[in-house]
């Protein structure tokens, strides 16, 4: 080997571990950006806390993200002021009765509590309150009460278009047969929302409402959980709901202003399970992680109860809780084309993405509809599919039909789990079909950019196959065009297996 090249195989490595470093560094800083995102969130959300907050959003009127028929935004309001509220936990029964006998000697009253746990909200004069948490009880823990919104209010206050929106389609684009007039039949849903109002596509429905914490009526999202009430369970021939013959127990965790205390949901959730639900339901959510609301969650989930919830609508790279927690199906939202909404959180925590721009849902008027945008959209698409898996067959646990409901989805986006996705797009219709001989169905089923493997002029593009089908492959042919060039792929196989992927990869010149 002669001198020279000698030194350009030394100068080749070097340019590669100045790019490897690059990369590393671009890497990094995106995460940075991230998690500096996520630190603005929560700011936002506390400040918000200490100062209060107007809402600007007129009454009577649903708060969406983007109506994509129009491409106008609409107002957001942010946090409200804190509920100055803490959760006690005590060790054991002696320890809570302990702290039971300190309140009342403070002056302090209990606003709520969880037996099953041990766990008091507490509240009352700041100085007193302040006093007792100085000087705890043995055997007593405290944290402050964390305060969960509806994804709608943004803390980023994301702007963009949103996608193309489903309007009327809903149920056409999920393949739920709307004539048939059993669908969700004899499930029973959890939905912890706002209170439910009066609505025409809600007349005859199945519903059990139950009043636990007085909240409030009034305000700039009053007709929130009306609005996923109807997606559920709409009896209209405008507004059908996907699980229209299924029944709803509405237990009321924020007030029409959108806002509510993360102890009252884990109550919620621990009425829900005493009444017997299947599917806990919740379009809501928080950055900060909740002692109270995470053992509700445990217990739900050991007592064989599904607990669906939004991601977010802040366009952040972390997923709100209680999506967040492990044992909740965390839902992310997409347009009309089955693509990633732009305001839809991501992260590893999310599970599965389903329809959330542009669904007609209940009006705030009693009787109209209105376009509805946002992931406390999508929690009902999967709620609703669960509903229906369960009526069609009964003999499945509700876990287990839900675990059908991931498997089966369409992957999109890289291939396999991503954080855009998850484990994919619902498809119900795959579900009922799966045991079904004769169907076969190869799909293009989604791209991505891989940036962390770029080198200097190109980006590898991957492109992925899935057989969405109930009978293996023999051939696949695959046609991509990229940067106007055609390529044609044909792979044969002894059988491509459904619910399997192959993965392609392009290099795209920069």
């Amino acid at each position: 080997m002669t001198t020279r090249e000698q030194q350009r195989i030394r100068a080749l490595w070097a340019l590669s571990v100045a790019m490897l470093l690059a990369i590393f560094w671009l890497h990094r800083r995106a995460e940075r950006q991230d998690a500096s995102r996520a630190d603005d969130a929560r700011g936002a959300q506390q400040e918000a806390a200490r100062v209060g907050v107007v809402a600007p959003v007129a009454p009577g009127t649903m708060p969406v993200l983007r109506d994509a028929g129009t491409g106008v935004a609409r107002s957001r309001i942010a946090r409200v002021a804190g509920n100055g509220s803490y959760v006690l936990v005590a060790r054991d029964a002696a320890a809570l009765a302990a702290l039971r006998r300190a309140l009342v000697a403070a002056g302090l009253r209990e606003l709520g509590s969880i037996e099953a746990l041990r766990m008091l909200r507490v509240g009352g004069e700041a100085d007193a309150l302040a006093r007792l948490l100085a000087q705890l009880p043995d055997g007593i823990r405290a944290e402050e009460d964390r305060v969960v919104w509806l994804p709608e209010q943004n803390v980023t206050g994301w702007t963009g278009y949103a996608g193309v929106p489903f309007r009327d389609k809903l149920l056409l684009a999920m393949n739920i047969d709307r004539e048939r007039s059993d669908r969700g039949d004899g499930v029973l849903i959890a939905l912890l929302d706002t209170p439910l109002l009066a609505h025409a596509s809600l007349d005859g429905a199945n519903i059990s409402s139950y009043d636990l914490f007085e909240l409030g009526v009034d305000g700039a999202y009053a007709g929130h959980g009306t609005a996923v009430a109807s997606l559920l369970i709409g009896q209209t021939a405008e507004l059908a709901g996907i699980a229209s013959a299924a029944s709803l127990i509405s237990l009321p965790v924020m007030s029409g202003e959108g806002v509510g205390s993360a102890f009252q949901v884990a109550e919620a959730i621990f009425a829900a399970v005493a009444a017997g639900a299947e599917v806990i339901s919740m379009s809501l959510g928080t950055y900060d992680d909740s002692a109270a609301l995470r053992a509700a969650v445990a217990y739900a989930s050991e007592h064989g109860v599904v607990l669906i919830a939004a991601t977010g609508n802040d366009g952040l790279a972390q997923v709100t809780y209680p999506a967040a927690y492990e044992q909740v199906v965390a839902v992310a939202a997409v347009d009309a084309r089955w693509t990633h909404a732009g305001f839809s959180n991501s992260g590893d925590a999310v599970d599965i993405a389903a329809p959330g721009v542009g669904i007609d849902v209940a009006g705030s008027d009693g009787v109209g509809n209105e376009a509805f945008s946002g992931t406390s959209a999508a929690v009902p698409c999967v709620s609703g599919a669960l509903a229906c898996v369960l009526a069609d067959e009964p003999a499945l646990s509700a876990q287990d039909a839900m675990a059908l409901l991931l498997a089966y989805s369409n992957d999109n986006g890289a291939a396999g789990a991503d954080p855009l996705y998850g484990e994919g797009v619902l498809a119900y219709d795959r579900v009922v079909e799966r045991d079904q001989p004769g169907i076969y169905d190869a799909a293009a089923a989604g791209h991505a950019a891989l940036y962390a493997d770029a080198t200097a002029g190109f980006l590898p593009i991957q492109i992925s196959a899935q057989n969405r089908g109930t009978e293996p492959l023999p051939q696949l042919l695959l046609t991509v065009v990229l940067a106007g060039r055609e390529t044609v792929f044909t792979r044969k196989f002894e059988g491509f297996s459904t619910q399997s992927c192959l993965i392609f990869f392009f290099l795209l010149e920069m």
